[in-house]
């Protein structure tokens, strides 16, 4: 009668070869895996503030875009936004929006003030950027032109 299945040495050398390719492997995972957490994280931003603009439309007053703290890896900088942001009605400090980062993202402000939104949609402090950096120094900006407008580039700086 005849048996069908792996032996023991089959097995183990199954696994070793498969364990030096999951060796391989785990390098490029994490960073890819790091890649999609900035990628979320500042398309996130981007989308909080033009939905800002349009909230500060609709209510007709100034609203505010300020970082949030209390997370492990945040600092007590006042341009440090790695634990996240919301949005604010300025003039009641009603939260309308918050989002809370979760990953261990270093976001650095170009301002130590809030962004402000006024009622006609325009934002103050034009010329201003966040700088997304992972901890393996994948680095992209997000930047706000003289004019309003709301782009992301890669690296530190917006030209």
């Amino acid at each position: 009668m005849r048996c069908f299945g792996f032996t023991l040495t089959e097995l183990l050398v199954s696994l070793s070869v498969l364990s030096v390719l999951l060796g391989f492997a785990a390098p490029s995972w994490r960073q890819t895996q790091d890649k999609v957490q900035l990628i979320s994280l500042y398309q996130q931003l981007i989308h909080d503030v033009q939905t800002a603009r349009v909230q500060a439309l609709q209510r007709g007053t100034t609203l505010k875009l300020l970082r949030t703290t209390g997370c492990a890896w945040g600092s007590s900088n006042a341009t440090d936004w790695s634990c996240g942001w919301q949005l604010q009605v300025a003039e009641t400090s009603e939260v309308l929006a918050s989002h809370r980062s979760e990953f261990a993202l270093r976001i650095v402000f170009s301002n130590a003030t809030p962004l402000s939104i006024n009622g006609q949609g325009n934002l103050s402090g034009l010329g201003v950027r966040w700088v997304f950096q992972t901890a393996a120094g994948l680095t992209q900006v997000v930047c706000i032109n003289t004019t309003g407008r709301i782009r992301s580039t890669v690296g530190d700086t917006c030209s």
